[in-house]
């Protein structure tokens, strides 16, 4: 078997079984819940993921070491391979810089993607009128939690509520909710790179409460609350605070071609949730 072309940087060692098998992708979980995923070169690399040559939906369960992938009982070396990084590296950034940035994706994806999900958050809910009534009804769900959310976290209150509201809502592997979670997260630890406020209670509080959803989505969340980013998360995180507007929707349109429209969601939440922090007395809303 040839050498794995990518190894990520948060791999859970120990055994794990078989969840989920796709086209490009084998899902296994632990004991512990935690989700790694064996992909091929469509995929790419991640802070979970061992990128393979080719993947087998034969392999029931796997084992990893430091130095080792055990598949069933085909031992594969891990030393050689290329290492994902998945932290950010933001150097000379601001948060006017990313507030400005912000402000052009919103305008952006407000003109060009309101037909699409949760990108008709970005809009007066006044002007969308072309959605079934179940469609609209699940967008104001969507409104509600993260309006809770940050209501929370201006008055410095306990987020739970309105992160119970979103966990495992909606469509999708990652259901809508998460990946609108995942922006708020996202917007959290920001935040906190940059200089604005400590985060870190924040987002273990969000990483606590949402546990009504899929491994999977569990496990991606659990990566971005601690800072281990998806390439195209990645890379939009860290034009976001000092990159030209042009390299910025250049990572954005990456990011918007992840899944169905999880992409998306998540820069949806993200946006929003930069706003509100972004509001006048900040440092109160963190207290």
């Amino acid at each position: 078997m040839k050498q794995p072309l990518s190894v990520g940087d948060r791999l859970p060692n120990g055994r794990s079984t078989l969840l989920a098998a796709f086209s490009h992708v084998l899902d296994y979980i632990n004991d512990a819940g935690e989700v790694v995923a064996l992909v091929d070169a469509t995929i790419g690399p991640g802070p979970n993921r061992i990128v393979l040559f080719d993947i087998d939906p034969r392999w029931r369960w796997i084992q990893i070491t430091e130095d080792t992938l055990l598949l069933e009982d085909t031992p594969q070396s891990l030393l050689g391979s290329p290492r994902y990084c998945s932290t950010l590296c933001i150097a000379g950034g601001t948060w006017e810089n990313l507030a400005r940035n912000l402000a052009g994706l919103h305008e952006w994806l407000a003109e060009t993607s309101t037909g699409n999900g949760t990108a008709r958050l970005l809009v007066d809910p006044q002007s969308v009128v072309a959605m079934m009534a179940a469609e609209r009804a699940l967008l104001d769900q969507y409104r509600q939690g993260l309006a809770s959310v940050w209501q929370a976290l201006e008055q410095g209150s306990s987020v739970k509520a309105g992160v119970r509201l979103l966990s495992g809502l909606g469509p999708g592997l990652t259901p809508t909710g998460d990946d609108l979670l995942a922006g708020v997260l996202c917007a959290l630890f920001l935040a906190e790179r940059i200089g604005l406020r400590d985060t870190k209670e924040r987002r273990a509080e969000i990483l606590q409460t949402c546990g009504n959803t899929n491994p999977i989505s569990r496990t991606m969340l659990q990566l971005i609350g601690e800072g281990y980013f998806f390439p195209a998360i990645k890379g939009l995180l860290q034009a976001l605070p000092g990159a030209t507007w042009e390299e910025v929707k250049r990572q954005a349109l990456k990011l918007c071609s992840v899944g169905a429209t999880s992409g998306l969601d998540l820069i949806v939440g993200l946006i929003l949730t930069c706003q509100r922090l972004n509001r006048p007395n900040p440092v109160e809303a963190f207290k």
